[in-house]
């Protein structure tokens, strides 16, 4: 009877603290997770040493509810009850530690999203920061800008003078690039609007090019976003153009030779006889760009991307294009003499009528391009085997190449190349 009393006593008294808990919702809990798998383990482990007191002592209240007392049983049967009563003793360590390890990886995944969270807005904040700082400058640009127009038209010559020019790089090192703000979402690269208005603004007020030169010299345009800017004969000398966002622009006859466009985003850019001579495009996209007729001599175009970009007539003799992807390209008439395309990636380009006069192509990837009638003559290449590779490659105008053209080996260096010559 007393027994009864007390589980009475013990079963009310627990359902009054939970009662007393959930109506409190642990707020301490709530925030601190951990505290909560602390008291959730500490309880399994109370529970799992009780269960084991049971078991040692023989506590006949858990034998009788499983079987009967093994007083009575005989050895077989009190063998089997404690079979039961261990099985269960796992079953409940397996399914803690099971509860443990979802409540431990809940809390991970909680932590981790948590943490992403608070890094965005950290991130949100810093870059609208930064967006604040930058507009600000804009009144700085403002003044500058009517500096320039009132030199500009008090000299016939179109000359700015230093001061002013020396300004004008001052704030374009200013403008920071950073993440702005682009629709409902973030860009996900850092680009500087500023820059790119400020060298809109430049182009678009006839300055002379011995001031323009002087500009392009001492200032920064890196990561300026100008996609789709109508900048068609500008000169841009120079220019630093590092990680520009020039997508969908309009650059027929611009002068960029000797720019730095590394990683610069050029896909569909029109750039028609343009002058890119020594221009840094390493890295650049320059896919479904338009060069035809551009002169690119002496260009570096090492890693750069340019599947399906039109370069009919370019000039590209002596440039460098070593892992250029060029597939799907049209490279009809192109002068390529001397062009280092080391590991060029030529699949389904066509060179037809290219001029390749001593071109290095070792290593070079020409999977079903078309080489009808393009001059090879002296092209290096590294496989003793190549002019009949080039039916493998499923190369047009192989045949007449392979007429044309024969090997001979270069003994002068200590590794195996080859060159074309006329037969």
């Amino acid at each position: 009877m007393k027994a009864i009393r007390n589980l009475l006593i013990g079963v009310i008294l627990g359902a009054v603290i939970g009662w007393v808990l959930g109506f409190l919702r642990f707020p301490y809990i709530e925030k601190n997770l951990s505290f909560l798998l602390g008291f959730l383990a500490s309880l399994a482990f109370v529970s799992f040493v009780l269960i084991l007191l049971f078991v040692w002592k023989k506590n006949s209240l858990l034998v009788r509810w499983i079987s009967k007392d093994p007083a009575v049983q005989n050895s077989n049967n009190a063998r089997r009850t404690y079979a039961v009563i261990w099985i269960l003793v796992s079953v409940f360590i397996v399914f803690g530690g099971l509860i443990s390890s979802f409540l431990i990886y809940r809390q991970n995944q909680l932590f981790e999203i948590q943490t992403q969270r608070q890094d965005k807005r950290i991130q949100e904040q810093s870059e609208l920061i930064e967006s604040i700082r930058n507009g600000a400058l804009l009144n700085v640009m403002n003044n500058i800008v009517d500096q320039m127009n009132d030199e500009l038209n008090h000299n016939p010559k179109r000359i700015l003078s230093d001061e002013t020019i020396a300004r004008i790089a001052a704030l374009s090192y200013s403008f920071t690039p950073y993440y702005y703000v682009k629709g409902d979402s973030i860009a996900s690269k850092k680009l500087s609007p500023e820059r790119g208005e400020l060298l809109l603004i430049i182009c678009g007020m006839n300055i002379d090019s011995t001031s323009l030169d002087k500009i392009m010299e001492q200032s920064v345009f890196a990561s300026a976003l100008l996609r789709k800017a109508d900048l068609q004969n500008a000169f841009l000398k120079g220019a630093n153009l590092q990680g520009a966002e020039l997508r969908e622009a309009n650059l027929e006859g611009v002068n960029l030779s000797g720019a730095d466009l590394r990683s610069a985003d050029l896909w569909g850019v029109n750039l028609k006889h343009a002058s890119l001579i020594s221009a840094n495009l390493q890295s650049a996209d320059l896919s479904w760009s338009d060069l035809n007729g551009a002169s690119l001599s002496g260009a570096n175009l090492n890693k750069t991307v340019a599947k399906s970009a039109q370069l009919r007539k370019t000039d590209l003799h002596l440039a460098t294009l070593h892992r250029t992807n060029l597939s799907g390209s049209f490279l009809n008439e192109a002068n390529l003499q001397g062009a280092d395309m080391l590991s060029v990636i030529m699949i389904r380009t066509n060179l037809s009528n290219a001029d390749l006069t001593r071109a290095n192509l070792t290593t070079a990837a020409l999977n079903e391009s078309n080489l009808t009638d393009a001059n090879l003559n002296g092209v290096i290449v590294s496989q003793r085997a190549w002019l009949t590779l080039l039916n493998d490659w499923r190369v047009l105008g192989a045949t007449k190449i392979s007429n044309r053209y024969q090997l001979i080996a270069d003994t002068a260096t200590l590794v195996a190349r080859y060159h074309l010559s006329n037969r």
